[in-house]
């Protein structure tokens, strides 16, 4: 509360009323004193009070100026009270003491007693209340009896002191609150009224909840939670006024027609205010009814079961129907009826219930014939297989082998499979398998290992040139009449691949104080999933050095950074003559927009390091690299026409070793948008095209003297990077729609070729691409480039070596440490169009840099310094300050 200063004097109430009494009659009455009693200061019509007592209980109250005569002589006393004046002001006497007076005989004894006002007054000014609503003041003062009062009005006549004031408003017609803070008052005597204002503010909200996804005439309610409010149970959707606050409902299970549903907790924060806040309870049925008949009989009922894997067990006759049934997959099997001399049998059936839904199964009985059991099929799965096993397996990696059979009816029977892989005639792998659940299924089922027999087979048995021989029932329990069929024999398909190398980049901003996170623990974490996923044997992965970049640290969504970042790593890759990929990482400043950038059919990508989605990111940039357009799942752009299945899904049933989890065929591809990815049959065995193709042409990269020679293509035309003089393998131009000419002064050609840039899936905007080569020397030895040119179509951008003498590379490079420690390079030179900066020990690049400047977080060793105009290249050491 604050308090309130109120300007005014002290009042003093002092009545003038003269009680006046007479002498006694006669001559020998005694002697009399007389008191003469001034009083002043008071308003027109105000009367004082006095209390005036002396011998012999003398007593009398005095209202005015006059005298008290007729007096015993001896001791009087006058105590003052407080006036209140017409207007309602409090005066009182100065001093506000008690006097005592000696009064004698025959002398008159005059006292003065003077008024000051004695309160203040204050008007309340009420604010924030709806109209018609009117408000309560509960004035207190010190041991006072407290004063309520409607407001807005004015009080007159407050004593002085500290005066505390609580305000009170009813319920508005809505039942919303409304308060306003206590306050404190300081009045002081004064005629002047002082302003208060009191402002209310409403102390409610309003919240409505609200049903959905109920059948008509269905009522949902709640546990409804919320501030200062003990758990109630709501069902209607009338607006309620509440405290403000995060309020919750947790749904009541709603079951109607037999089907169960069921919502989630819900919760809002609900403010201040008349606006209902809706907490939406969205509902969804999370059982179904399953109606069960059967057919063929020509009489009897069979007694059905109905069940499920997760231990739900009925039995019903033909005809009922099953209400609130979980959701999922249920076998229906119907008992053997023997009717006269033949024996009617129904095959099992399994049926999908979807929450909501009403299926009806019918049992079609039909005389049983001879009992047979046969292998359907068998197929090695190593991430993604077919039925037919047509996916090829990567050799000596190890795959989960999956034998399928089924019989012609219903049955109990719990029998093994036999299983062999042979190298010609030897054996290789052998292996009993026990059933995974007691009776052979009727149908095939993919998507439960209870349904099959499986094994995993050790990658060492798995070489191309095996095949695969399956027996089921080898001890021929089963006493078939025909076993043919018990037995299937198939090659595997596998191919042998060549062991992937990969060469993790940690990027350093030059502005910020750390690298990427890439260590050997988190090399490990990156990888787990290409390892897992990808149709790799094995995987050499080694951690570079840190490279530096000048480029501005990263934010979500720049693409121009990140394409800037890509193609420096991709000209560091042909730089240092790498056979590896090149898979960088960089730290970003947020956690939702970009998280990876690839090139299409190059070995070089960018990757954020947050983990775990960093596994996940870079096996789907590493498919970009191995040529895998994105899939049509979840919104990416620029996807494979190709793509077989639909949104993006599998297409074929898979198997994650790690998690040992059956993935099915309606999950999602790895080179879609979509959580939880695996990797299709399509894109598998793309992956091992590209890859075995990629090992056909693969060959000894030998360093030589070689012209760095890199850019970018895009809508908005060509970008010529400054070309280095360095020691590389050659990587040449393929051919394309683009082309590269290297040109002497005079014009004459010394090398041309046509080429295509490699795409970036991701880029925006579209058609942007890049290109990095390494020309040999040998074979520009007919003379001096002066010129680079690359044109497409009538698009050209050149470069060319500085006519003027004054403007050539010179060696005068500045180094200065910043006061952070960093160094910082500047090329004194007008032509200097970009530098490499290498560490002068070992060689390797350190950082790559457009332009003339570049600052690096470096120790004190010596660097060398590549500068180029655009062409060529001039070699300067420098040992950096210490400070």
């Amino acid at each position: 509360a604050r308090d309130v200063m109120r300007a005014g004097a002290a009042r003093w109430l002092v009545g003038a009323a003269l009680l006046l009494s007479a002498c006694a009659d006669g001559p020998t009455a005694p002697p009399t004193a007389t008191i003469d009693l001034v009083v002043s200061g008071l308003p027109a019509g105000t009367t004082a009070a006095l209390d005036v007592t002396g011998p012999r209980d003398f007593r009398t109250t005095v209202t005015a100026s006059g005298q008290l005569k007729g007096l015993v002589p001896g001791l009087y006393t006058i105590t003052p009270r407080v006036a209140r004046a017409a207007t309602g002001d409090l005066y009182a006497p100065s001093p506000f003491a008690t006097q005592t007076l000696q009064v004698a005989a025959g002398r008159p004894v005059q006292l003065n007693i003077a008024h000051v006002l004695y309160s203040g007054s204050v008007a309340f000014l009420v604010t924030g209340l709806p109209n018609g609503l009117a408000a309560t003041a509960r004035l207190s003062h010190g041991t006072a009896e407290p004063r309520e009062v409607a407001i807005p009005s004015t009080l007159r006549g407050l004593e002085p002191g500290e005066w505390t004031v609580a305000y009170t408003a009813p319920l508005d017609a809505a039942g919303h609150r409304f308060a306003a803070d206590s306050t404190r008052l300081m009045i002081t005597p004064s005629l002047a009224t002082a302003l208060e204002p009191v402002v209310f503010t409403q102390r409610t909200g309003t919240l409505r909840m609200a049903f959905n996804g109920l059948p008509t005439g269905a009522v949902g309610s709640a546990f409804l939670d919320g501030p200062l409010t003990n758990r109630v149970v709501v069902s209607n959707e009338l607006p309620r006024v509440v405290a403000p606050g995060l309020w919750s409902a947790e749904p009541r299970t709603v079951v109607a027609g037999g089907i169960t549903y069921g919502a989630r907790t819900v919760q809002a924060s609900v403010p201040v205010g008349s606006v209902a806040t809706v907490l939406r309870v969205d509902y969804t049925a999370e059982s179904a009814r399953l109606i069960v008949r059967a057919t063929g009989l020509p009489s009897g009922t069979p007694r059905i079961t109905v069940s499920n894997a997760s231990g739900f067990l009925r039995d019903v006759a033909p005809g009922d129907t099953l209400s609130a049934l979980a959701v999922g997959t249920y076998r229906v099997r119907g008992d053997t009826l023997t009717i006269g001399d033949e024996v009617y049998r129904a095959p099992e059936v399994s049926v999908d219930l979807a929450g909501g839904t009403t299926e009806e199964v019918t049992l079609a009985y039909a005389a049983a014939p001879v009992f047979n059991a046969r292998v359907d099929f068998a197929y090695a799965v190593q991430t993604t297989q077919r039925r037919d096993g047509s996916v090829p397996l990567v050799a000596e990696r190890d795959a989960l082998l999956r034998v399928f059979a089924t019989a012609n009816a219903s049955n109990t029977h719990r029998v093994p499979m036999h299983v062999r892989i042979r190298q010609g005639a030897t054996t290789v792998f052998e292996q009993r398998i026990d059933a995974n659940a007691d009776g052979i299924p009727t149908v095939v089922n993919e998507g439960t290992a209870l349904r099959s027999w499986q094994v995993t087979v050790p990658g060492t048995h798995l070489r191309p040139g095996v095949v695969l021989d399956v027996e089921l029932d080898p001890d021929a329990t089963l006493g078939e009449r025909n076993r043919s069929d018990n037995v299937l024999v198939r090659p595997l398909e596998i191919r042998q691949v060549s062991p992937f190398r990969v060469r993790l980049v940690p990027v350093r901003f030059a502005a910020e104080q750390t690298a990427a996170n890439v260590t050997p623990a988190t090399a490990e974490a990156y990888l787990q999933l290409t390892r897992e996923m990808l149709p790799l044997d094995s995987t050499d992965a080694d951690i570079r050095a840190v490279y530096v970049t000048n480029q501005p640290p990263l934010v979500s969504n720049t693409f121009a950074t990140w394409s800037n970042v890509l193609s420096e790593l991709d000209a560091l890759r042909v730089a240092e003559s790498g056979d590896r990929y090149y898979a960088g990482f960089v730290r970003v400043g947020y956690t939702s927009g970009i998280a990876g950038l690839a090139y299409l059919g190059r070995p070089t990508s960018l990757t954020w390091d947050y983990l775990p989605s960093g596994s996940e990111v870079l096996a789907h940039e590493l498919g970009h690299n191995f040529d895998r357009s994105h899939a049509p799942g979840c919104g990416p752009d620029r996807v494979d026409p190709a793509y077989p299945h639909a949104n993006g899904t599998l297409g074929a049933f898979g198997w994650h070793a790690r998690l040992g989890r059956i993935r099915r065929p309606s999950e999602y591809d790895i080179m879609t948008y979509c959580g939880d990815p695996w990797i299709s049959d399509y894109n598998w065995e793309a992956i091992m095209q590209y890859r075995s193709d990629e090992a056909a042409t693969a060959g000894v990269r030998v360093a030589e003297p070689a012209l760095l020679v890199w850019g970018s293509v895009g809508p908005s035309g060509i970008t010529l990077e400054p070309a280095f003089e360095v020691d590389a393998a050659p990587v040449l131009p393929t051919g394309g729609p683009l082309r590269l000419e290297l040109r002497t002064a005079d014009g004459r050609s010394l090398y041309a070729a046509n080429f295509r840039a490699a795409a970036i899936p991701h880029a925006d905007p579209a058609g942007t691409a890049h290109f990095t080569f390494a020309i040999p020397r040998r074979l520009l030895a007919s003379g001096a480039v002066a010129s680079l040119r690359v044109t497409r179509g009538a698009q050209a951008v050149e470069r060319r070596i500085p006519t003027d003498p004054a403007l050539r590379v010179a060696p005068s490079v500045q180094a200065v440490r910043n006061a952070d420690g960093r160094l910082q390079l500047t090329h004194g030179d007008a032509a200097t169009a970009g530098m490499i900066i290498r560490d002068a020990a070992s060689g390797r690049i350190l950082s790559i840099v457009r332009g003339r400047e570049a600052v690096l977080p470096l120790g004190g060793g010596a660097i060398d310094v590549l500068a180029s105009d655009g062409i060529r290249t001039t070699t300067l050491r420098i040992t950096p300050p210490t400070r």
